[in-house]
């Protein structure tokens, strides 16, 4: 894009002459007077004019300023679709970050049931020296009967109590288990019993009695119990 620079010439006869600039294109911008903001009288110069001034051409920095037309333009259809695409796939990559932190939260909610079966092997070990080996040794309820909002079953097995997620619990934990062990002192009952949560390591000096039957996906898992 140019401009056209008219520099005045001697009249000759057609009427005063005065210096004037036009612009390349047709836009409001560039029908006025680069000095003063004087307007021109069209477009383009008449013939009349034309003989009038000697007409040169020079670049102009205005020249890069964009037109209307190209800001009147709109979004192809590819520009869209990909568009689309990209915020998909990012909404995809937040799903599961989303469904761990659902599924975490109800496992907090639960342990009020395990903390209750944890209790009641504790205490059988402090009487005994040994770990009940069901729920009915442990003096607690069937399994079935021990269930909450995402619990579905507390199960005592030599020990260990595993917790059996279901009801209204997420997919993501939905029939899985988790599994608290019991950590002791041998021959030292007045020791409390340390428990551990899924497979995490036992304390240094203790054993863990029963087994890990911890099945649920590492994500799902507190942070307490990986």
């Amino acid at each position: 894009q140019f401009s056209l620079q008219l520099n005045r010439l001697p009249n000759l006869g057609t009427g005063p002459a005065q210096p004037m600039w036009l612009y390349a294109g047709t836009t409001e911008v560039n029908r006025s007077s680069l000095y003063g903001g004087t307007p021109l009288p069209g477009p383009q110069p008449s013939l009349a004019l034309q003989r009038r001034y000697h007409v040169t051409m020079e670049r102009h920095p205005l020249a890069c300023l964009p037109t209307s037309r190209r800001v009147q333009r709109g979004f192809t259809l590819l520009e869209v679709v990909m568009v689309m695409a990209i915020i998909a796939i990012l909404a995809l990559m937040t799903l599961p970050f989303f469904a761990g932190n659902t599924a975490r939260t109800q496992i907090k909610e639960s342990m009020e049931l395990a903390d209750l079966a944890k209790r009641a092997v504790a205490t059988y070990y402090a009487s005994t020296g040994q770990v009940p080996a069901n729920n009915e040794a442990a003096r607690l309820p069937e399994a079935t009967k021990m269930v909450g909002n995402y619990v579905s079953a507390v199960t005592v097995v030599d020990g260990a109590v595993n917790m059996k997620f279901g009801n209204n619990a997420h997919p993501k934990i939905k029939d899985r288990l988790l599994s608290f062990r019991p950590a002791v002192v041998q021959d030292a009952r007045q020791v409390p019993v340390a428990w551990v949560c899924g497979g995490r390591p036992v304390p240094s000096g203790m054993e863990v009695v029963g087994t890990n039957a911890t099945n649920l996906s590492p994500d799902a898992l507190p942070p307490e119990c990986r």
